[in-house]
């Protein structure tokens, strides 16, 4: 399971400071978070700690694969769980995002400063949500760019 090392650990608190690297990075960078509402618990410490790591790797893909594009972070605490979607728009508007290009390494000159990654790109990402009985999808969208949707549980035990 990957699991924080310490109370220190990134928390949704810290999503904000990340979208600013990110913009400082070059990245065209949205965040919109709701919840929790009255008598809705915040989510845990185990499950911030994953979707901080989630976000930040979906932020970095983006980064590396697709510079140009503009990237909306969603986060919200629903009752059912906390929902994820990191979303960017098309690399280039007359060019699909293709599911091949997720397969190796992409050269990322001219991308600008880069980002702190969690390191474990998709499959970390998928392994993050499952550890804590969530799910992850990522791939291309109908508009050619590309999506990382989670859902989360609010507390594990």
């Amino acid at each position: 399971m990957l699991t924080p090392a310490s109370d220190q650990a990134p928390s949704l608190r810290g999503l904000p400071t990340l979208v600013e690297e990110s913009r400082r990075a070059g990245l065209a960078v949205g965040l919109t978070v709701t919840g929790p509402d009255d008598g809705l618990p915040a989510p845990g410490p185990k499950v911030q700690y994953a979707a901080y790591r989630i976000v930040q790797e979906a932020l970095t893909n983006a980064h590396k694969h697709a510079p140009a594009a503009e990237v909306a972070v969603t986060v919200a605490v629903e009752p059912d769980g906390l929902r994820l979607a990191v979303v960017n728009s098309p690399a280039e508007p007359a060019q699909p995002a293709q599911p091949t290009d997720l397969a190796g390494p992409v050269a990322s000159e001219g991308a600008g400063p880069s980002l702190p990654s969690g390191g474990h790109g998709l499959h970390g990402m998928r392994t993050r949500a499952d550890d804590l009985g969530g799910t992850l999808h990522a791939g291309p969208t109908p508009e050619g760019g590309f999506a990382v949707r989670a859902r989360l549980p609010l507390r594990v035990v």
